[in-house]
């Protein structure tokens, strides 16, 4: 077990640290990703890259689904939701804010097109809740590669089959 406690003066958010991990026969590094939340936040939310999205290629689109919990009485209020899509080196590929009605609960999926542009690496799914000066965040981790079937690329097999398609013609 691993516990972390953020300084008072830390801005609420995601954080994205590689850790180093050394044993006498064995070296890793890790990808942490740490989510601070205000003290006394208001809200709780979850941020989850669905199955089936946890890899991607660049143009690919992804499926994230987004949870509001309100963790106090306060009826039916909105809260600013604030999602964000980077890379673990900091480069945001994608960023946008919405306000969502929550009086208990809210669950909602958001779809986003992966630019086909986009450089391949780990990206971490942020989510933060914003309301009466309090955030919530959360976040989730996903791949966006090169998939490879057979030992080759989507685009080398989709010209194989484009190929084998002209010559049957």
């Amino acid at each position: 077990q691993l516990n972390l406690k953020a300084p008072k003066q830390i801005q609420p958010g995601n954080y994205i640290k590689k850790v180093r991990i050394r044993s006498a026969s064995l070296q890793e590094e890790v990808i942490v990703s740490v989510d601070i939340s205000s003290e006394e936040f208001l809200f709780d939310v979850d941020a989850e890259v669905l199955p089936g999205f946890k890899e991607i290629e660049p143009g690919d689109i992804l499926n994230a689904k987004i949870e509001l919990f309100n963790t106090r009485p306060l009826g039916k209020v909105d809260v600013e939701v604030q999602i964000e899509i980077k890379h673990i080196d900091g480069t945001v590929l994608f960023s946008t804010s919405k306000f969502v009605s929550v009086e208990s609960f809210s669950s909602f999926i958001e779809t986003f097109e992966i630019p086909r542009d986009a450089k391949q690496g780990n990206y971490i799914f942020n989510v933060k809740a914003l309301y009466d000066g309090k955030t919530a965040s959360a976040s989730d981790t996903f791949l966006i590669s090169k998939k490879r079937y057979l030992g080759l690329s989507r685009e080398k097999i989709t010209t194989l089959i484009l190929i084998l398609a002209i010559a049957i013609i």
